[in-house]
């Protein structure tokens, strides 16, 4: 939840002007009704209260009446009535996500691209190293890097977008002990919250770190000595990000395949890491296969159910390379890929990603994208745009 920096000073102002005040404030948030009404209770009925009865009386009908939520992922859980985020009647429509590699000198048309494609959140990265520097056990941030990355999440922000925000890797030297590695890293985090927290709607920290170390990148395995020592890095990224910011925090696992073994692996992951993230966080890569298309919801559903958390496809999408059929083809599957997923209701989902990182076609890393490097649009920009504006 955003932070209401609001208070009713009956003293300056009468009942009626400062609910009207709050309604504006609210509207500027893009809060729905509900949780509009939810966030006046307290005031209308205190209104009511100075007409009809003491004050003992006003205090006591005021303290009996349902708080707003304290965090942005309490606010989720609102707007869906009490049932888990995207789940049961009522629920806000999550949105499709799109990934965006954020670089300064095109950062306005990335901007611009992303609301034209009717995405309603965005997931940003910083990636490690442009926004300071560690030396001596003391976090330095780049004031210029500082400023930018403030600039382009209000810019964000103010074009109606949530914001994911991702720090995939962490500053790490091996001669490090894990005190030190999460006290230079908590330095790091909570600048990034102080500076930009108020506009992040989900904090993503770390990526893909179930297969290779989290601090070096070494290939590991999932046992639970690596499983507790990730648990308890992330709660200290948790501290440190909650220290100016209300958003959930999560993480993510790798999603190729999709099949039961990674279901399965998954499930190790969080099993291990739950209890430090307040989202499960998932990539989800099932290629052009109706069938294995067919079984994200299930999983999905399941992880739902297994942890009583919202669930978010951070990652999803299809390169346009030669091995995976024609331009129709591809759009026609990753328009199926936004069906399947949205339609298990998760907080959200994003497409990797807007547009492509290079120009080399036998490189399906680099040719993600749905419009070019160049931003010229793809032959199936539109099938995949019309099937992201359905779940507006």
């Amino acid at each position: 939840m955003y932070l209401l920096p609001y208070r009713l000073e009956r003293s300056r102002m009468g009942n009626g002007v400062a609910a009207l005040t709050l309604i504006s404030f609210l509207r500027r948030r893009r809060l729905n009704s509900g949780v509009l009404m939810l966030l006046l209770r307290k005031s209308l009925l205190f209104a009511v209260c100075v007409v009809a009865l003491s004050v003992g009386a006003c205090q006591a009908l005021v303290a009996s009446a349902v708080e707003p939520p304290h965090t942005k992922l309490e606010m989720f859980d609102t707007m869906t009535s009490g049932a888990p985020v995207g789940t049961g009647s009522g629920a806000e429509r999550p949105g499709v996500g799109m990934m965006v590699f954020v670089q300064q000198a095109t950062w306005a048309r990335d901007l611009q691209e992303t609301v034209a494609s009717g995405a309603t959140w965005i997931r940003m990265d910083i990636p490690i190293g442009v926004y300071g520097n560690v030396s001596n056990g003391v976090f330095t941030p780049d004031q210029a890097q500082v400023d930018f990355y403030r600039s382009a999440a209000k810019q964000a922000d103010a074009a109606g977008l949530k914001i994911v925000l991702v720090m995939a890797a962490a500053y790490n030297s091996d001669s490090w002990s894990e005190a030190q590695f999460r006290d230079y890293n908590g330095q790091y985090w909570e600048a990034v919250s102080k500076n930009i927290g108020q506009y992040v709607d989900l904090w993503q920290i770390f990526n893909e770190h179930d297969g290779r170390d989290y601090r070096n990148h070494a290939p590991i395995s999932l046992t639970a000595a690596y499983l507790t020592r990730f648990r308890d890095t992330l709660a200290s990224a948790r501290t440190a990000l909650r220290m100016h910011s209300s958003a959930p925090l999560t993480t993510t696992p790798f999603g190729y395949p999709v099949d039961e073994a990674r279901y399965t692996k998954w499930q190790t992951f969080f099993d291990g890491i739950g209890p430090s993230l307040d989202v499960i966080g998932v990539h989800a890569y099932p290629e052009k296969s109706a069938e294995v298309i067919g079984r994200l919801p299930t999983y999905i559903k399941r992880l739902k159910a297994r942890y009583n958390k919202p669930v978010a496809v951070l990652e999803f999408g299809l390169p346009s390379v030669a091995s995976y059929g024609t331009s129709a083809e591809v759009g026609k599957a990753i328009a199926h890929e936004i069906n399947a997923i949205m339609g298990a209701a998760p907080m959200t989902a994003t497409l990797y990603q807007l547009r492509d990182r290079g120009t080399d076609t036998n490189n399906g890393e680099m040719v993600f994208g749905i419009l070019r490097d160049d931003f010229s649009k793809k032959d199936y920009y539109d099938t995949v745009v019309t099937e992201m504006k359905r779940w507006r």
